[in-house]
């Protein structure tokens, strides 16, 4: 999670090999929904 939401900022972070980009403020749904697509990905 991180205030930085430019586009370069994303980019670093996936290049980063960080799994998502979540900026605040916090968006539940956004980060509810990305949890759950990560621990769905980690069962498999």
């Amino acid at each position: 999670m991180t205030a930085n939401v430019f586009d370069e900022d994303v980019e670093r972070s996936m290049e980063a090999s960080m799994n998502a980009h979540l900026s605040k403020p916090i968006e539940p749904d956004k980060l509810y929904a990305e949890m759950a697509a990560r621990a769905h990905r980690n069962t498999k």
